[in-house]
């Protein structure tokens, strides 16, 4: 799958996260260490997680899909 998402001066994420032909919401925050946590969402239905490290330009750590009991890792670059 893919995914998208903006971070505001706070810290705050918001974006999409899509996997097959799904898309999710994707909400969350990342602390001023770069530790990131959100929520993926179908409606205001929680699917899963993602966790991981932001750095300037790149990020990564593990997803899970709490009600399809999937889960793995992802990857991003700053554009």
């Amino acid at each position: 799958g893919t995914w998208t998402a903006t971070f505001d001066s706070a810290g705050n994420a918001v974006g999409t996260l899509v996997s097959g032909s799904s898309t999710f919401n994707l909400k969350g925050e990342v602390a001023e260490n770069g530790i990131i946590n959100a929520e993926f969402m179908s409606g205001t239905t929680v699917v899963g997680t993602m966790t991981g490290t932001l750095t300037d330009k790149t990020g990564s750590g593990t997803w899970n899909n709490k009600i399809q009991n999937y889960n793995g890792t992802w990857t991003g670059t700053k554009n």
